[in-house]
């Protein structure tokens, strides 16, 4: 398993959930469409994963997402260094 991708990937994920919050929207969306009560199937899959609170949850993101407009200015790591 190569570490270093998923921390880069993680990364990059973060960092656009921060800048650009609505684009995770979508896929969102059709998340919600794979849940029956709180059971999650995986596409193309035999997957079920039980969840805690459902679809409930996802619903809660994608309403928060709706209104929140993401860092405008993020600042660089050396900004908090001393």
């Amino acid at each position: 398993m190569d570490y270093t991708q998923i921390e880069k990937d993680t990364f990059f994920l973060v960092n656009k959930l921060r800048l650009e919050p609505q684009s995770f929207i979508s896929p969102l969306e059709k998340l919600t469409q794979c849940f029956k009560g709180k059971t999650y199937k995986i596409p193309g899959t035999k997957i079920n994963i039980v969840t805690a609170e459902g679809v409930s949850a996802v619903a809660e993101a994608i309403q928060f997402l709706k209104v929140y407009s993401g860092l405008t200015n993020p600042r660089p790591k050396s900004h908090y260094q001393n």
